[in-house]
């Protein structure tokens, strides 16, 4: 079951990566803004 999750969120990204760079660039950007500060609570 969770691979199929999987799967399809790739499928997704993939399918975005093909037709819209600019949304995966900042998608990709999103996520590590999110480590950042996830990280920079969790040092704090």
């Amino acid at each position: 079951m969770a691979r199929g999750i999987l799967i399809s969120i790739f499928l997704v990204t993939t399918f975005f990566a093909n037709y819209n760079p600019l949304i995966l660039c900042n998608y990709h950007h999103l996520l590590v803004s999110i480590a950042g500060i996830n990280k920079s609570i969790l040092f704090q």
